[in-house]
């Protein structure tokens, strides 16, 4: 429960950063789909150093492994983001907006199931075998 807690909270930090950058891109003109792109990996950057250090604890050097595997977690979160928001935004005409808050949100979930499940497991589960 803590680590959900603390994993909530580097998630608005990496949604405030994700949605400012992409509404100051929308904005200044940017497809939706590029400023998705764009915003999301901003706040992918801030989510690695935060989730790997304070969330789930990971000391020492980075693991090439460990790193490959948040950045193909991330892709396929950015992935569904996407498809959340122009499903939203194009096929169900919502504002652009509502669309990306919804589309954030429901990419959390994925996202920390897999940060927890996948790519930051703790070396005592791991040799333990359990989650």
């Amino acid at each position: 429960m803590v680590r959900l807690v603390k994993f909530s909270i580097v998630g608005v930090m990496n949604s405030g950063i994700d949605i400012f950058i992409f509404a100051m891109l929308s904005y200044f003109g940017t497809h939706y789909l590029v400023a998705q792109c764009i915003s999301f990996f901003c706040g992918v950057l801030n989510s690695y150093a935060f989730n790997r250090s304070w969330t789930f604890q990971q000391k020492g050097r980075v693991d090439k492994r460990e790193f490959t595997k948040f950045f193909m977690l991330n892709l396929v979160v950015l992935l569904f983001t996407s498809w959340v928001l122009s499903l939203l935004y194009t096929g169900a005409s919502l504002p652009l907006s509502v669309s990306k808050l919804v589309s954030a949100a429901s990419g959390a979930f994925l996202n920390f199931a897999g940060s927890r499940l996948w790519v930051f497991r703790l070396s005592s589960e791991k040799k333990e075998g359990t989650l």
